[in-house]
């Protein structure tokens, strides 16, 4: 990719306007033609109700390009329901919301992870597998554990946190 391209979203220029399929996108550049190709037939298959399995070569900007070609057709829908994206790892998460956030969509991020993940109870957090989940429950089921709550609010705030940052955000919070 060219350097302008995975530079910060404060340090690119505005982008030209972007329409593809009637829809108007947000991309953050000037989009190659193989992004273009991509977020077409992205924008088809919703428009058509359909499933579509789509490839492209590694660094061609898919998640970036299926990120923003789905919600430019959620904001020009009336109504319809969330979108879901889902990964099989917490690293592929955290390159979906790193991708999102170099766009101009504002959303709802909801994060689903394990207590191995976002426990930001230091003696808890130390503990692992049926340890940790059998601490947890007890001091929960308690109402012992004063972080939980704390942690579950940034779920809900318009921040978008990867689930690495929510529990650094949760600890220091704590």
């Amino acid at each position: 990719m060219q350097s302008s391209q995975t530079s910060s979203k404060s340090e690119q220029k505005a982008a030209p306007p972007l329409t593809l399929e009637n829809i108007p996108l947000a991309f953050p550049f000037e989009p190659y033609d193989v992004q273009r190709k991509f977020m077409t037939a992205v924008l088809r298959a919703l428009k058509g109700g359909q499933n579509a399995i789509l490839e492209s070569p590694t660094g061609t900007g898919k998640t970036l390009c299926l990120l923003v070609s789905t919600l430019a057709f959620k904001t020009c829908q009336k109504h319809g329901g969330p979108i879901v994206y889902a990964s099989r790892t917490h690293s592929q998460l955290s390159q979906v919301v790193n991708e999102l956030k170099r766009t101009d969509y504002k959303v709802s991020v909801s994060l689903l992870a394990s207590r191995e993940q976002l426990c930001v109870k230091s003696s808890v957090r130390k503990l692992q597998g049926g340890r940790q989940v059998a601490a947890c429950g007890a001091l929960t089921k308690k109402g012992k554990c004063g972080f939980k709550l704390g942690n579950e609010k940034h779920v809900h705030t318009q921040e978008i946190l990867d689930v690495e940052e929510l529990a650094k955000k949760g600890i220091q919070e704590r």
